[in-house]
């Protein structure tokens, strides 16, 4: 229970701003779509004839489809549901860095703005682009991308929060085709503890095919 409800807004905001990013670039969902849709195919040839349509995405079929999970970082890296958190030292602390923090010091720290640093992402930090995920030699560390906090107090449901991201986006990039109402440019930020939009963007749906 404390999964789900912990869990409901951030999840929720996760796939919405992926989902805003997604629509803002064409060709990165289209690219996203040829995934899901060759997995689904090559899922529905093992699955039986009377399989439902919910089945032919599975868990072991998730964990294989390595554009979708670098286009759900990266727009966690963009936009952390929780932009910016604090913590208050319980006693007397050394940081890595030698800086000593007193009993009772606040220390803030920003995955909002540790998302977009040039110095790691490199010069296109700004920019929505999931293949960096595909290219980088190594995977950033949990304190270099804290979306989901790092160390003793990471958070017990990220594995099933990236999980409901994926599955969300599944389901309705699979299904169906999404155009935006009005431009996207000039959506920002509400002030909250979780970061949500500003105004609503509204997007016609319809079913592929159709």
């Amino acid at each position: 229970m404390n999964f789900l409800i912990a869990g409901r807004d951030t999840t929720a905001l996760g796939t919405a701003w992926t989902l805003y990013e997604l629509l803002k670039h064409p060709q990165i969902l289209s690219a996203l779509r040829e995934e899901l849709d060759a997995a689904r195919r090559e899922h529905s040839h093992a699955s039986p004839p009377d399989a439902a349509p919910d089945e032919l995405v599975s868990y072991e079929t998730l964990s294989q489809l390595p554009f979708l999970d670098a286009v759900v970082h990266e727009g966690l890296r963009l936009h952390p549901p929780i932009a910016r958190d604090i913590k208050i030292a319980a006693a007397d602390d050394v940081l890595p860095t030698g800086y000593f923090i007193p009993k009772g010091s606040w220390v803030l720290y920003h995955p909002y703005g540790m998302g977009r640093d040039v110095a790691t992402w490199g010069y296109d930090a700004d920019h929505f682009r999931p293949e960096r995920w595909l290219t980088m030699q190594r995977r950033p560390t949990a304190y270099e991308w804290p979306v989901f906090n790092a160390g003793p107090r990471v958070c017990l449901g990220q594995r099933m929060a990236l999980l409901e991201i994926k599955v969300a986006l599944v389901h309705l990039l699979t299904q169906l085709e999404l155009t935006p109402c009005e431009g996207l440019e000039g959506i920002g930020y509400i002030e909250s503890l979780t970061k949500g939009f500003d105004r609503p963007f509204w997007v016609h749906a319809e079913r592929r095919g159709e």
